[in-house]
């Protein structure tokens, strides 16, 4: 039981030293995100925003068009992320996936 609580101590300054100890707008909003989750889910948030991170960036001057340009960001974070688009917003017009 004491080398489970040891892992589990050290895992927890790790993710402290990494990424709760960031400031302003994203840190507040990553410290929500994670309020009430698992620790294997947590791992998974962490393991994401790290992929989304090396996501190669793209700069606005190399398109002629913005929301193209969000649009392959959008796609490349959610592949990243293995997720199912949202059917919120079916059938509400001007809100069609593209």
């Amino acid at each position: 039981m004491g080398d489970k609580r040891i892992k589990d101590l050290n895992r927890c300054a790790l993710r402290e030293l990494c990424f709760f100890k960031l400031i302003g707008e994203f840190g507040k909003a990553l410290k929500i995100a994670c309020q009430g989750k698992t620790e294997t889910e947590i791992e998974s948030l962490i393991q994401a925003l790290t992929k989304v991170a090396d996501i190669a960036g793209e700069h606005s001057f190399n398109w002629d068009n913005e929301a193209k340009m969000i649009e392959k960001i959008a796609t490349n974070v959610s592949n990243k992320l293995i997720a199912t688009p949202s059917r919120d917003f079916d059938g509400m017009i001007g809100l069609e996936t593209h």
